[in-house]
């Protein structure tokens, strides 16, 4: 009801409906309201019968519509200047991210390659295949470590250590370029009129 309420209110108050028709953000806000007052509809008219499933299911996708409320606090991310900064720097920083996750996923297939052939024999279960060895490649430059596949042969485990130790390396690299490249977004977005820079 609140959202509701806002809505009619700055539909009203709006020097330009026009204008008001152009913002994405209020259809954003019109989507966000719509799908509870069309639910009701619904819910009201087939109160008297059992709604089929593909009713149902509809509902529920408009339920999901009703989510997109969250992205009114764009409005207000988009007004402190730290993140603005930090959207900045990750869109400069795509091209490193690309760059990393290549490697990333090199590293892992030959780590993975490497741990099933060090690990087949002994542990034949875990290490079936290439595929399997290389998503436990993955799981352990990562830093992320299930644990459901792990080596036992005493190879595996070196090779398990250095796969460990080149991704936190690599990984380490990459948050060192986006703190430095931050730090030089923040400064021009701070010191200089962001209406002349291009972050592009």
């Amino acid at each position: 009801a609140f959202f509701t309420v806002e809505l009619i209110l700055r539909i009203i108050s709006a020097p330009s409906f026009v204008d008001f028709v152009k913002n994405i953000m209020n259809w954003i806000d019109i989507a966000a309201v719509v799908p509870y007052y069309v639910a009701l509809g619904v819910y009201l008219a087939d109160r008297l019968t059992s709604i089929n499933s593909t009713t149902s299911i509809g509902l529920r996708l408009l339920r999901i519509l009703r989510f997109t409320r969250v992205l009114k606090f764009y409005r207000v991310f988009k007004n402190i200047k730290s993140l603005r900064a930090l959207g900045a720097t990750i869109r400069e920083s795509l091209p490193d991210f690309f760059i990393m996750i290549n490697i990333l996923t090199l590293l892992s297939f030959v780590f993975g390659a490497a741990a099933y052939f060090a690990e087949n024999d002994a542990n034949g279960q875990a290490f079936d295949s290439i595929l399997k060895a290389t998503y436990w490649g993955i799981i352990t430059i990562t830093g992320v470590g299930y644990g459901d596949i792990a080596p036992i042969t005493p190879i595996g485990r070196i090779i398990a250590c250095l796969c460990g130790l080149c991704g936190a390396t690599t990984i380490g690299m990459l948050v060192s370029v986006l703190v430095d490249r931050y730090q030089r977004v923040f400064a021009r977005k701070l010191y200089i009129n962001e209406d002349i820079v291009d972050f592009h």
